[in-house]
Formats: structure tokens, C-alpha cells, sequence
């Protein structure tokens, strides 16, 4: 499939570009600069053979997630067809803006289209003919927020995206979502399953913001992952970007056929996570639950743990009628 990815420094809009062009809310919006950390992948709604990037905002860090994400988004880029470059149009051009437009032009050899956003006010606006600096062209007029000056961004997909035929894609694919506790390992269970290193991995909770869709064939079989956000206590949940990363995480739960439930080994049950598997349930939807790290358990009292494990389930979940557990120990090297 064709891949367009949206690029540019952070808190220009790209998050609510993806939305708009996808018909979805799948990225998280927010005014706060540098939310979005993983890159977000959608269906165009207009095209059914193309796929929409939503990519983290471009930084210099050396280290840390920031240094991650950009090289994630520098990744896109580089694997893009063609490429939307985003500039806050009330803010004007900034340095930021012409060293990432030289990176985009060293990264890659698509065709790129120029948009001013947040455009909706020309009162707002700073200077337009600025932006031509960028070596992109004529400058495209957008509000992604009210969906204004999409048909030039249409135009010019059609014009350097050729339509890709014979795209089978499968009719429903199996929807399985990865919840638990922040800094349980779900992004490296899910970076396990796909073979490569496709969500950010930071030995600290929160990294992991949006819900991130991947599709995967697995044993011969189609599947959708959903990597989600930890979920903690309301009442330790401080941040109005965590609340809304919580809710794309429940929400989640109403599109999966399965939830795999990911619970540190090292650590005792926590209401937190029966409270997870609360919600499976009540939802009607199947429920694995996964003991990561059990490589970090004394083998001498895993059984010890199981046992545990079992009797806090029990206990919760007593009108469940069909239980199965599997005492059999897998290696995963996570």
C-alpha cells in the first residue's frame, strides 16, 4: 500500500491532519507539544490503497524518548510515498522548521506538499511568502482542526500517489488489544510478536500515549494489535494527557475480540489489574491473561505465584463459568 506521512517539528497540528484524513480519532490531540511519541498508522478515508502516518514532531534530542521518536518518524519518512510537511501558520517560520525541511529533503525523494495550518484566521497569520524558504513549493493553506483547504491535499495525492490495484485486504481481521498497569512490558510483548522494534520501549511507565493499531499476520492468521497506554488508579492520574490516553485504552476494549491482560511477575495481583480484567468481562470479551517478566521469578516459587494468581481470579471473577488455566511455563525472552 501507498504510505503518506505527516511531518514537522512539534505542535503544528499533525495529530488532528491524521484525524481529519482518516475519518478516525485515533491520534491524541493535545495543545502540549511533543504528545505524540509512536507512529500512528490509518487508512486514508478517500483512498483504500493508501495508509496515513501520524509521526511524532521532530527534535534534536540526542537521548531519551524524544531521540526515539524522531528517528521513528525519520523512518516514515524515509519509507513514505509522499510526504505532508506541516508549519504552524500563526507562529510563522522558525529555525526548527528550515533545519527539519533539510532533513525531510536528505531523507527522502517524494514528493512533498507544503501545508500552513491552523490557517483558518488570516488576521492570525504571520507572513506566508516566508515559508517558501522551505524549498517546498507554494505554501497550501490548511485548518486541519475545521478541515479547510483539503481539496489541495487531495489533489495532490491523486496526482503523485498512483492508485495501487489488486490491494486484498482481509474482510475482519481478529482485534486483539494489550492492556495492563503502566511498565508491565506490553509495547515489548508487542514488539515481540511483530519481530522488530515498532513501538518506543522505555524501562519507565507512560512512554506509550496513543492507542497504536498494527496489522500482523501471525500464524497464518490476520490480526490487528492494539498496544495501549498503562492504566493506573484514577485517583493517581494527575495529567489530562494520561486521561485521555486511559480512555483510547478502554475504549479499546469495545473493539477487541481478546484482550491480553499483561501482569508483572514480580509483583503481586494488584486491584488494578483485576479491575482491567473487570471490564474484559463485563464487556463480553475473551481474556488471556499474560505474566510477563516470569524469566525475573526464583523458579523455586513460580508455582507459589501461579497458585496466587489463580485464587485472586477465582475470588473475583467466581461467576465465571469457563475457566481454563495453563500451568505450562513459556519461555518468551522479552
Amino acid at each position: 500500500m501507498a504510505q503518506i506521512t505527516i511531518a514537522g517539528r512539534p505542535n503544528t497540528g499533525k495529530s488532528t491532519l491524521f484525524n481529519a484524513l482518516t475519518g478516525t480519532r485515533d491520534a491524541l490531540v493535545h495543545d502540549r507539544p511533543g504528545v505524540t511519541r509512536d507512529t500512528i498508522r490509518g487508512g486514508l478515508a478517500t483512498r483504500p490503497d493508501c495508509i496515513v502516518c501520524d509521526t511524532a514532531g521532530l527534535e534534536r534530542e540526542k537521548h531519551g524518548i524524544a531521540a526515539d521518536s524522531t528517528s521513528m518518524a525519520i523512518e516514515a519518512i524515509a519509507a513514505s510515498d509522499a510526504v505532508l510537511f506541516v508549519v504552524d501558520g500563526r507562529a510563522g517560520l522558525l529555525p526548527e522548521d528550515m533545519d527539519w525541511a533539510r532533513t525531510v529533503r536528505r531523507t527522502t525523494r517524494a514528493p512533498v506538499l507544503l501545508l500552513v495550518n491552523k490557517s483558518e484566521s488570516g488576521r492570525r497569520l504571520g507572513d506566508v511568502h516566508e515559508f517558501y524558504k522551505l524549498g517546498f513549493g507554494e505554501p497550501v493553506l490548511i485548518s486541519a482542526e475545521h478541515k479547510n483547504g483539503f481539496d489541495a491535499i487531495y489533489e495532490f495525492i491523486e496526482k503523485n500517489v498512483p492508485v495501487k490495484t489488486n490491494i486484498t485486504e482481509p474482510e475482519r481481521r481478529t482485534h486483539i488489544a494489550v492492556l495492563g498497569q503502566p511498565n508491565v512490558g506490553k509495547s515489548t510483548l508487542v514488539n515481540r510478536v511483530l519481530g522488530e522494534n515498532r513501538q518506543i520501549v522505555k524501562d519507565e511507565p507512560g512512554v506509550t500515549r496513543d492507542t497504536v493499531k498494527i496489522p500482523v499476520k501471525f500464524y497464518g492468521r490476520d490480526i490487528l494489535l492494539m498496544d495501549t497506554a498503562g492504566l493506573r488508579r484514577k485517583s493517581n492520574v494527575r495529567d489530562d494527557v494520561e486521561t485521555l490516553s486511559a480512555l483510547k485504552s478502554l475504549d479499546a476494549i469495545e473493539k477487541a475480540d481478546a484482550v491480553i491482560l499483561v501482569v508483572d511477575a514480580t509483583r503481586d495481583i494488584e486491584n488494578q489489574a483485576l479491575g482491567i480484567a473487570a471490564r474484559v468481562y463485563d464487556a463480553g470479551k475473551i481474556l488471556c491473561v499474560a505474566l510477563n517478566k516470569w524469566d525475573l521469578v526464583d523458579p523455586s516459587e513460580r508455582d507459589e505465584k501461579l497458585l496466587k494468581l489463580k485464587h485472586h481470579f477465582t475470588n473475583s471473577f467466581h461467576q465465571c463459568h469457563h475457566r481454563h488455566w495453563c500451568s505450562k511455563y513459556v519461555q518468551t525472552n522479552l
